[in-house]
């Protein structure tokens, strides 16, 4: 019998070691080559065809007076939840003495504008969830739930998903640690109630052009099962009729979706196109959020780019808006000359914040005086006559429409951001119709100075949490 040489390999030996190493660098291959980048459909709740609402029988103000109603709330919501974190954090102050301070007022859950469309599980399942920027969990309805919602698609069946898995009590999402046989457990409040489960790690599957069948899916993202929802959604949620499984929360915060998968840097940066109110209900479905790689200005475009402001050793809490510091307003050109600490962030959380979920823009009002004067004193050589409005429209700035009376007449609007002007078309400030038009400005006497989708339209806008920075730009929405 011939001897062996210790370097040959039998052949089944070889044959396994070849496919050894084809697995291998299938593998490296598929982790090298994966796209650094996916996009999600962004749709708004009060299109023709969404999936959320049937709109034919609305006639165009009863559809404008649900999106302020919801902008309302949603305005509402977001100062309230900052006097609920500046009461908490005061160190003197015996808080079970503030009850009404400590509990934010909610008055609808699902306030956003916008829903997204994505995919959970092994084999995948399809869910629309509030796309919240000013919020940070992104969670979902599971099946077994105790106290639930309905929801017209079903819930999350995690038991039915192979790739599910319990989040332990070492997670880095397990704060504070709260847990029960080593899985994480939470409870969000949401003004008259609460949501509670369990975190779960599963896949979650995207829309990339760049990747085969256009999609690509990430593994092992944390999120929320809840199992006890104890509030009132409130308006047009209710109902069996519902399509929302949950909340996508897009805040800046560590639980957020943002910070999924902090060593991908596809998860820190964002972007949008919106489109304007009339154009989604009238038009195309949605538009597109878009992460990662994907993200491109179109060449020549005018690119500005301003700070984020904020930290959570500055406000003593978890960062969730997308703070901006706004030195001055102009109005035709003219400048308000605001004190250069009106819209600074201050340690309570006040500040003006960037916000897709809110449609309209809320200025504090003091400055909103000044800005409306301003306007009118501009629109005052056209001899225009006041619109009035019914509900929420009522306390909007409104004139007859001449027929002859374009968007060109319309003074403009400059937000000076530190270090780069926002200048929305006159088409993204006031909202014009056959008619009539409206300022889509508003004031509040809340901790939020907020500029909403509205006039964020015509514009792409790229948040990039790991630079620190929001640029935007001019488009095509």
């Amino acid at each position: 019998m011939a001897l062996r040489s210790s370097h040959e390999i039998p052949l089944s030996g070889a044959f396994a070691f070849l496919v050894i190493c084809l697995f291998t660098l299938n593998i490296v291959s598929a982790s090298t080559t994966r796209p650094k980048g996916f996009s999600l459909n962004l749709i708004p709740k009060y299109a023709k065809g969404s999936p959320m609402h049937q709109i034919s029988n609305l006639t165009e103000e009863e559809m404008y007076e649900k999106i302020l109603k919801l902008s309302y709330d949603r305005a509402y919501r977001l100062s309230s939840e900052l006097s609920y974190y500046a009461i908490k954090n005061r160190e003197t102050t015996n808080i079970s003495t503030y009850p009404e301070e400590l509990q934010p007022d909610v008055r609808i859950a699902f306030d956003s504008l916008y829903v997204v469309e994505l995919k959970i599980g092994t084999p995948p399942q399809q869910f629309y969830l509030d796309f919240d920027s000013g919020s940070d969990l992104t969670w979902v309805q599971c099946a077994g739930c105790t106290k639930c919602f309905p929801v017209r698609n079903g819930d999350y069946e995690y038991s039915q998903s192979s790739t599910y898995e319990y989040s332990t009590c070492q997670s880095s999402i397990c704060t504070p640690q709260i847990c029960e046989m080593n899985k994480c457990l939470y409870e969000i409040g949401y003004g008259d109630g609460i949501t509670k489960g369990v975190y779960l790690n599963d896949d979650f599957s995207f829309f990339s052009p760049n990747a085969p069948d256009n999609i690509v899916t990430y593994s092992g993202l944390s999120f929320g099962c809840s199992l006890n929802t104890t509030f009132h959604w409130g308006g047009d949620n209710d109902g069996p009729a519902n399509v929302i499984a949950g909340i996508f929360g897009m805040g800046r915060g560590p639980k957020s979706f943002m910070s999924s998968k902090s060593e991908d840097d596809t998860f820190g940066k964002f972007s949008y196109c919106l489109k304007r109110w009339f154009e989604s209900v009238e038009g195309s479905l949605s538009g597109r959020i878009t992460f990662g790689d994907d993200i491109s200005f179109p060449g020549g475009s005018d690119v500005r780019s301003t700070p984020m402001v904020g930290s959570e050793t500055e406000l003593g809490h978890a960062v969730t808006y997308y703070y901006v510091n706004c030195i001055d307003i102009s109005v035709g050109g003219v400048k308000l000359n605001l004190p250069p600490e009106t819209f600074r962030l201050k340690p309570n959380g006040s500040g003006m914040i960037l916000d897709t979920g809110s449609a309209i823009t809320y200025i504090y009002r003091d400055v909103y005086n000044r800005m409306e004067a301003q306007i009118k004193q501009f629109l005052s050589r056209y001899n225009l006559q006041p619109w009035q409005g019914v509900g929420k429209l009522s306390g909007m700035l409104c004139y007859v429409r001449p027929v002859s009376f374009q968007a060109s007449d319309l003074p403009t609007l400059t937000f000076h951001f530190d270090g780069a002007d926002f200048d929305p078309a006159p088409e993204a400030v006031f909202l014009l119709l056959d008619d009539h038009f409206c300022l889509e400005i508003v004031p509040t006497d809340g901790a939020l100075s907020i500029v909403g989708s509205y006039t964020q339209s015509g514009h792409q806008f790229v948040h990039d949490i790991p630079e620190g920075k929001i640029s935007f730009a001019k488009a095509n929405c």
